[in-house]
């Protein structure tokens, strides 16, 4: 499971569950993170910190005609991500990252 969510005002936080024990990672501003290929399937996830004060995603396929190979979940965001969407994909394969700030 890979987690995806906005803290504070400026980081977006990736949780992985899994896999060789998970770990957690944080990247700076506004975020793009593509999970799969084109090929066989995938997605990316855009992270973009909006005023006044909470974060929003955008999921988008990443081929025409070849469908996100998961179930993903947004959900509203509660205790220190109460700002926050969360999205979670039941994957930890690998993702690449590319910053929106540009």
């Amino acid at each position: 499971m890979t987690r995806i969510y906005g803290h504070s005002d400026d980081l977006v936080e990736v949780e992985v569950e899994g896999g060789a024990g998970g770990y957690a990672k944080e990247y700076n501003g506004n975020t793009r993170l593509i999970f799969g290929d084109k090929d066989f399937g995938g997605c990316k996830v855009d992270m973009t910190y909006v005023k006044p004060g909470v974060w929003a995603a955008r999921i988008k396929q990443l081929a025409e005609g070849i469908p996100i190979p998961w179930d993903i979940i947004i959900r509203t965001g509660v205790g220190d991500v109460g700002y926050s969407v969360v999205v979670e994909i039941p994957t930890s394969i690998p993702y690449k990252t590319k910053s929106l700030e540009e």
